[in-house]
Parts: structure tokens; C-alpha cells; sequence
């Protein structure tokens, strides 16, 4: 069976266009293929829908500070990793791998 979501039909994309906005599978190249849809594809334009949904039941204000938070922990996420990543380890020193294990380095 060809999936809706690799249909180049105009009904299909017409179809697909009232629930998934923007339209993440529109083509122009013809019918689909048999399970073309991986469920990360699924989950993604579930998750994407559910947020949209989320964000118009907000106020301006709302959606201000929902935005000042998530790019509070997006810098705060890449500072941590920044910070991780120039971490040197010299010759016989131990570095942490988590779990209570330890790597000597250069041993």
C-alpha cells in the first residue's frame, strides 16, 4: 500500500496540509512507497503539532517567557558542553567516565 505521506497527489498534499502546518512531507515527485515514514517522522510532527497547539493556547507574555527559558537552557547547555569538551587530561591523569569508572589517560 502507498503512504499519504510520499503521495505527490494534490488531494493527498491537500490532505496532509490541514493537519501538518508546514506541510514537512509535501513533494512534487510522484506516488509514495511502502512504509516510507519512519516513527521518528511520526513523532516529530506529533510533537511538533502538540507544541504548536501549546503555544497558541498562550499569551504574548507567555510564550516571551517560555522563550527566555528554553534559550536560557539551550546557552546554558552548550556553556556545559563547551566547558567539557576543553577539558584537558594529561599523560597518567584520571578522567571520570561516570558510574564510578575511570580511565587513566595515555595508559
Amino acid at each position: 500500500r502507498a503512504s499519504i505521506f510520499a503521495s505527490g497527489h494534490p488531494d493527498d498534499d491537500a490532505l496532509l496540509s490541514r493537519f501538518y502546518v508546514p506541510n514537512i512531507w509535501s513533494r512534487a515527485d510522484g506516488a509514495g512507497v511502502c512504509d516510507d515514514v519512519s516513527a521518528l517522522q511520526l513523532r516529530c510532527a506529533a510533537r511538533l503539532r502538540a507544541r504548536e497547539e501549546a503555544l497558541q493556547k498562550m499569551d504574548a507574555q507567555g510564550v516571551w517567557d517560555l522563550h527566555q527559558r528554553e534559550m536560557n537552557e539551550a546557552s546554558d547547555f552548550l556553556e556545559d558542553f563547551d566547558r567539557r569538551s576543553t577539558t584537558v587530561f594529561r599523560p597518567g591523569s584520571q578522567c571520570d567516565l561516570g558510574a564510578g569508572k575511570a580511565h587513566t589517560v595515555g595508559g
